[in-house]
């Protein structure tokens, strides 16, 4: 039980890191023990030009993490963001695997608000982790032994992985900014990294 309480705080925290600012990259490492980092990871290859970044190449960076997401493979994905999987635990790729089968997205066009502040509609199609994670607890406070309850995360796993495994969708903005001449992804993106983690990082 303490396993999958760790691991669904360490999914959180990687979707947060690997949506991060485009065109500009740093390491995460995913395990199901640790975050070891506190830093934005996206892709160099995403915005791959020397002119300051247009809100067309920030919406274009934006598309292709998230169609990797919904058409990639984790090592894809892994390559694309820098995100760093511990390889040693199946769990976490298994947990990648199963929230992009579950994965879609639109993005619409892009709203420049005033000369700094521009928004993208978008809408985000997720596996449902917190509704997964509120029926697992269910479980441990029903289980005799709550504390040895799914030592190796098991039942949590069939759960997030079966076929029917329950998807929210989230119509919301993402939020741009223009910060010294280049158009970047703002840090004020809360409903962005809710969607894109089933409801985790809310």
């Amino acid at each position: 039980m303490k396993k999958i309480l760790v691991f669904t705080l360490v999914m959180a925290c990687a979707f947060m890191f690997s949506c991060g600012t485009p065109a500009e990259t740093t390491e995460a490492v995913v395990t199901t023990e640790a975050v070891v980092t506190t830093e934005a990871v996206v892709t160099t290859e995403a915005v791959a030009t020397t002119e300051p970044a247009s809100i067309d190449a920030v919406v274009e960076a934006i598309d292709t993490v998230l169609s990797t997401m919904k058409n990639g493979t984790v090592e894809e994905y892994v390559a694309l963001t820098g995100m760093k999987v511990d390889d040693a635990d199946p769990m976490t790729t298994q947990m990648i695997e199963a929230m992009f089968k579950k994965f879609d997205y639109t993005l619409g066009e892009a709203t420049q608000l005033d000369d700094t502040h521009a928004t993208v509609d978008a809408k985000i199609t997720s596996l449902d982790i917190m509704t997964a994670l509120m029926s697992y607890m269910t479980l441990v406070g029903q289980a005799e032994d709550a504390e040895n309850f799914d030592a190796d995360g098991a039942i949590f796993m069939s759960m997030v992985t079966a076929e029917d495994a329950a998807t929210v969708t989230n119509e919301i903005k993402i939020n741009l900014e223009k910060v010294d001449g280049a158009w970047t992804l703002s840090e004020d993106n809360a409903d962005f990294t809710n969607a894109l983690s089933g409801g985790l990082a809310g």
